[in-house]
């Protein structure tokens, strides 16, 4: 069975991001202005929607999108470890004008992301939402076989009832080591913008994507 640092599973929810952002998201276009936000981290807990905001934010704001799973997942399921992320991240970084980075990989890269992101969206959706949208998407990634990084594709064993039970109980993890990284920096606070349910992401991609004070809904008090 192959260890992920993320559930690779999760179906998009009856409304998924990219099918109501159809036509509000052409609404993006001064997020591309050289003096607006052009470095972005959105990060949460698997199944939240990382990879379809990144998605939506790399298209309309013509930035770099770089996939953290990508980066860590060689052949074979093989981990490329931490220094070595580190240099990969660093190395794409260093050599791109705007880009959008999704995923957590909190020990490996969170001071180096963070640290250089213009903006840090969490994805907080609940438990529940976030976990049935993970099942959902790998039942789907299995049956289509659908290939991943590196040739990698996922497999029955991701379903079974331990690997579910697995997923469940390590999910609180996921917003208690967000909240204690964010906390324990002031500078990334000013960065922040949480979003708690699925509206909020919505409205936020289409009408407030070029983030100011106004848009950082639910920060901590």
């Amino acid at each position: 069975m192959q260890h992920r640092r993320e559930h690779a599973a999760a179906a998009p929810s009856s409304q998924p991001l990219t099918e109501l952002d159809q036509s509000s998201v052409t609404r993006l276009r001064t997020c591309a202005r050289p003096s607006k936000s052009r470095r972005y981290v959105i990060v949460g807990g698997p199944g939240v929607g990382k990879t379809t905001m990144a998605n939506v934010i790399a298209q309309q704001c013509d930035l770099v999108r770089i996939e953290l799973d990508e980066l860590w997942w060689g052949p074979n399921w093989m981990s490329a470890g931490s220094s070595e992320l580190q240099t990969r991240v660093r190395a794409r970084i260093d050599h791109i004008d705007g880009w959008v980075a999704d995923g957590n990989y909190l020990d490996e890269v969170s001071s180096m992301l963070w640290g250089s992101a213009d903006v840090i969206v969490w994805l907080d959706l609940p438990r529940r939402t976030g976990f049935v949208r993970a099942v959902r998407r790998s039942s789907r990634r299995v049956m289509s076989r659908q290939e991943l990084w590196n040739g990698n594709r996922e497999t029955w064993r991701v379903l079974t009832p331990s690997s579910l039970r697995a997923l469940w109980r390590r999910w609180p993890d996921y917003p208690r080591r967000i909240e204690t990284l964010l906390r324990a920096d002031p500078s990334y606070m000013d960065k922040l913008v949480r979003l708690s349910s699925q509206r909020k992401i919505v409205w936020w991609t289409s009408e407030q994507h070029v983030p100011d004070r106004r848009a950082r809904l639910e920060v901590f008090p």
